[in-house]
């Protein structure tokens, strides 16, 4: 993470097929117990992850690195669908991708009011979650802090 010699903004680039701004979050089943990062740096969390190339992967890593959360991710699925169908059956207990992508896979999650969102890997606040925490503004080592700006 702490690049150096970088001469770009990364925070400029953006997906050129993309309808909408791309942010993520991490999503956990209210059946977790736990309501913020802070209370998972007490207490482990089952993750799903698709591959070690992907966010639902690297970022739970990032943010045990980075805050000294006991995010443990589970390999083995394929694709977010199956780590949807792995919180349905109790395998895991949540996971870290896009926050619109549930939405219409899993409406029932919403309307029935089963997820916390613990922080929003985003450059801005999920509009509709304006109080979930950033990511970036979590961390606080300066090194690390300069690194994500």
């Amino acid at each position: 993470m702490r690049t150096t010699g970088v001469k770009y903004k990364p925070e400029r680039f953006h997906y050129l097929d993309s309808a909408e701004d791309i942010q993520s979050a991490f999503i956990v089943f209210k059946s977790a117990g736990v309501k913020s990062i802070e209370d998972v740096k007490n207490k482990q969390l089952l993750m799903g992850f698709t591959g070690k190339g992907s966010q639902t992967y690297i970022l739970p890593t990032l943010a045990n690195a980075l805050l000294g959360t006991k995010f443990k991710v589970i390999a083995g699925y394929r694709g977010m669908d199956g780590i949807y169908l792995a919180l349905d059956r109790g395998e895991v207990q949540g996971f870290q991708a896009v926050y619109s992508s549930p939405k219409p896979l899993r409406p029932h999650w919403f309307e029935q009011n089963k997820l916390v969102i613990l922080a929003a890997n985003a450059l801005t606040p999920i509009a509709d979650q304006p109080n979930v925490p950033l990511l970036k503004d979590m961390v606080t080592d300066p090194m690390d802090k300069k690194s994500s700006n």
